[in-house]
């Protein structure tokens, strides 16, 4: 039992919001007992020190890849990149289109309340404003300014407190004119600091600054420089950013000799072999069945066999069915191959395997098979 318990881990929680900060922890304290390890004199394969979380969907992998990275560890997956549906990504969206559009209150207010600015504009303000217009009857062009000049005011008090004493989004707009746009996009970045708003803890600080980093590597490369506009960069980095572009994002490199840590499908990890591997979605229904997909059963009666279909036709369509198609007997499958994943999962464990329990959950779910075996 005691070989046991150092194999097997269970890792409850409570609640949903908890799956990604119990991986976090579980990912962190194995790095330490490999690092201990390592420092006792223990000779450890690279095979041995891989640490694999194994998921069923590669949203799952994309989403453990993407929030991993916001708390500092990197996980490498073979899904696609995350870099253009990042928030550094996201928020130099947000730069650009003010820088457009630049006396546009709209996009204004979008800018000064974002990780540039995240100044806390009174919604009563903006709302008096507003209501002045509407009982003016149509927006004019002078009713839009107005709502401008009030943001671009504000933005001006926050530059005034830079380093650069200078700046004032006057300053910056016509900077776009006179120096080559990345140029005057990145002292806007040197300006501001939005790394600082996006969080105060360092390892995620580094982080923003790293991925921000990487879209300027990024332009340099896809874009003519010397031809290069502030609308031509608006357009690039839109349909970047709605074609979800593949470019994996960086994550700040650890002080620890870290091994690479992959998260990939059950169905990819088949024929491998991972030091230690984490479940961290063990709680899903697995009796549940697709409806989009086509169920055959088959039974043998009097020596004849049966074989039960079941064909969904649509959403709003009953599925068509023949006599002998037993629902009971396809969720009884559906169950006996779930089983025989969660057994190609636990045996690519080589030192330890570990799976997050999301307490409170009754169905029939891969938590509840462990349970059985435990």
């Amino acid at each position: 039992m005691g070989k046991e318990d150092k194999f097997y881990k269970r890792l409850p929680i409570q609640s949903e919001e908890l799956r990604i900060p119990a991986l976090a922890n579980e990912i962190r304290r194995i790095q330490r007992r490999i690092e201990y390890e390592i420092q006792q004199g223990m000779k450890l394969s690279e095979k041995e020190k891989s640490i694999a979380i194994l998921v069923r969907e590669n949203w799952q992998a994309d989403l453990v890849r993407s929030e991993c990275a916001r708390l500092g560890i990197s996980v490498q997956t073979s899904t696609g990149g995350d870099l253009y549906m990042s928030q550094p990504a996201l928020d130099m969206m947000t730069l650009v289109n003010a820088l457009v559009h630049f006396d546009e209150a709209d996009y204004l207010y979008n800018l000064v309340t974002s990780n540039f600015f995240n100044i806390d504009i009174p919604k009563s303000n903006l709302y008096e404003i507003r209501m002045k217009f509407r009982s003016e009857g149509w927006c004019t062009q002078e009713n839009e300014r107005e709502q401008a000049t009030y943001i671009i005011h504000l933005m001006n008090l926050s530059l005034a407190n830079t380093n650069s004493k200078e700046n004032t989004w006057e300053y910056i707009i016509h900077s776009l004119r006179t120096k080559p746009i990345l140029q005057a996009v990145r002292e806007i970045y040197s300006t501001l600091e939005p790394w600082k708003n996006y969080s105060t803890e360092p390892e995620k600080q580094h982080y923003y600054q790293l991925n921000v980093d990487l879209l300027f590597e990024q332009l340099i490369n896809a874009c003519n420089i010397d031809r290069l506009t502030i609308n031509t960069l608006q357009e690039h980095l839109y349909n970047c950013i709605v074609s979800k572009v593949s470019v994996d994002s960086r994550t700040a490199p650890s002080d620890k000799n870290d091994v690479p840590i992959q998260c990939i499908t059950v169905h990819k990890s088949k024929g491998l072999e991972f030091g230690h591997v984490i479940l961290p979605y063990c709680s899903a229904s697995i009796s549940h069945i697709k409806k989009s997909q086509l169920h055959v059963s088959a039974t043998k009666k009097d020596g004849q066999l049966q074989i039960g279909y079941s064909l969904n036709m649509g959403e709003f369509q009953a599925p068509i069915q023949n006599d002998y198609y037993d629902i009971t007997m396809e969720k009884a499958e559906k169950s006996r191959e779930e089983t025989r994943i969660l057994y190609v999962a636990m045996t690519r464990a080589i030192r330890s395997f570990s799976w997050i329990e999301l307490q409170g959950k009754n169905t029939l779910s891969w938590q509840t098979l462990i349970g059985m075996e435990a």
